[in-house]
């Protein structure tokens, strides 16, 4: 994941191993705008 925000970019990458068949995710925040989430398999 990346996002950019006031100049600030950071990046998230994580790794899942071989074989995981099922990834759960919550996003959560008071005052959180997410847009254009992409998942790559």
């Amino acid at each position: 994941m990346t996002t950019d925000n006031a100049g600030i970019s950071i990046k998230n990458v994580t790794a899942i191993a071989n074989g995981i068949k099922d990834v759960y995710v919550a996003l959560t925040g008071d005052e959180c705008a997410l847009t254009d989430i992409r998942v790559l398999l």
